[in-house]
């Protein structure tokens, strides 16, 4: 049972990177998104995606770990850029 609790938990780390890579890669849309929610709920949703992803790899399989640092890489390009 834990390894589909893993896989689902991932899946939702998954689906938070999705929709903010489809925010990037939609420039028209990026703006629209960013606005009304504000920039510290892009890195709350990118934070959760690598959490989540991190806790599908600890519970389930290990190759969770590959997307936890994809996560992790996204999410440290984000900070860096919005630090400057």
């Amino acid at each position: 049972m834990a390894r589909r609790s893993s896989t689902i938990t991932g899946v939702f780390g998954i689906a938070c990177l999705g929709i903010f890579w489809l925010a990037l890669l939609v420039p028209a849309r990026a703006d629209a998104l960013l606005r009304p929610y504000g920039l510290y709920v892009w890195l709350a949703v990118l934070a959760s995606a690598v959490v989540l992803t991190a806790v599908a790899a600890i519970l389930g399989s290990k190759r969770w770990f590959v997307v936890t640092a994809l996560g992790a890489i996204t999410f440290a390009g984000f900070f860096v850029r919005v630090l400057t």
